[in-house]
């Protein structure tokens, strides 16, 4: 009976840390962040969901962490944007004969 008693509140807190982990997900602002966190749910959920035989759930989350796994990757090959814009160049107008002797700062 204890460890019965025991099993169930592991797979208890299992769900638990599923639903806690797709809550951070949502909360996060990066989107690597957000999928690294929801292929966590995802597993935590989906392991709960086997323990206790709720196949259409076993299938919703199979589902979403290949969805997550796939988007990662992508990310991952996506080259990174440069961090900061270079200056741009000097550039030299054409003054068609004309002597200017005006200058922007």
């Amino acid at each position: 009976m204890g460890r019965l008693v025991g099993l169930v509140s592991v797979i208890t807190a299992l769900g638990w840390l599923g639903a806690l982990l797709a809550l951070a997900a949502y909360a996060q602002t990066g989107t690597a962040r957000f999928r690294q966190i929801a292929l966590l749910s995802s597993v935590a959920l989906l392991t709960f969901n086997v323990l206790l035989g709720i196949w259409s759930n076993v299938a919703l989350e199979a589902t979403l962490g290949a969805v997550n796994v796939v988007r990662l990757v992508q990310l991952r090959s996506r080259p990174t944007p440069p961090t900061a814009m270079a200056p741009p160049e000097r550039i030299e107008l054409p003054t068609y004969g004309v002597e200017t002797r005006c200058s922007i700062r």
